[in-house]
């Protein structure tokens, strides 16, 4: 028998996971890059919390007041979310249908879907590339405040040794990632 909250996953969260594969040779730090996500989209806000464990330890956010919140498809306690879960081992990109559905109203399907897909692939791209690096260093995600991660610039700068991304591979990769996701993506916004 199944419990109330899988009776509910079922119902308003689907989820599917990709293999992310990068292999962007301009940069050493996108080389061979690949790992699991958990692509989610849910009726609601309250869904994502059904995505696997300790997703409040990761946003910050509480499933008790997206639970609360009144939601429309103009407005929403999450919109799209990109995170660890799964004690820091797994990432999840999580979608609102409902709020995703009102925007498709006001601005067109695609320009909709091109936004949302795209921005959230943005963090997810930071998120993936530094979890990659940071496990072939032997560290956890968990061991490094986000605003100590790598991140994007002029690669140049001795001052910040933080950039290793260069501006090219960093975008060539969330090109990747947003490539490998749109087919799934569109799939199940049709739900």
């Amino acid at each position: 028998m199944k419990t109330f909250k899988e009776a509910i996953n079922n119902e308003t969260l689907q989820t599917k996971v990709i293999n992310i594969k990068l292999n962007v040779d301009m940069n050493p730090h996108t080389k061979n890059v690949s790992h699991d996500v958990t692509l989610a989209f849910g009726d609601h806000s309250k869904d994502m919390f059904n995505i696997g464990k300790d997703i409040e330890k990761y946003t910050g956010l509480k499933l008790s007041e997206a639970s609360k919140y009144k939601e429309t498809p103009n407005d929403a306690y999450i919109y799209g979310m990109v995170n660890l879960m799964n004690n820091g081992e797994d990432i999840y990109m999580f979608h609102n249908r409902t709020r995703l559905k009102g925007e498709m109203k006001k601005v067109g399907v695609m320009p909709a879907i091109m936004e949302q897909l795209s921005h959230e692939s943005m963090h997810l791209t930071r998120l993936l590339l530094n979890k990659v690096k940071y496990n072939k260093e032997g560290k956890s995600m968990n061991d490094v405040l986000e605003d100590n991660w790598y991140t994007m610039g002029e690669i140049d700068d001795k001052e910040n040794p933080l950039i290793i991304y260069d501006e090219e591979s960093f975008c060539h990769c969330h090109g990747l990632i947003v490539q490998q996701l749109t087919n799934s993506f569109i799939q199940m916004i049709k739900k």
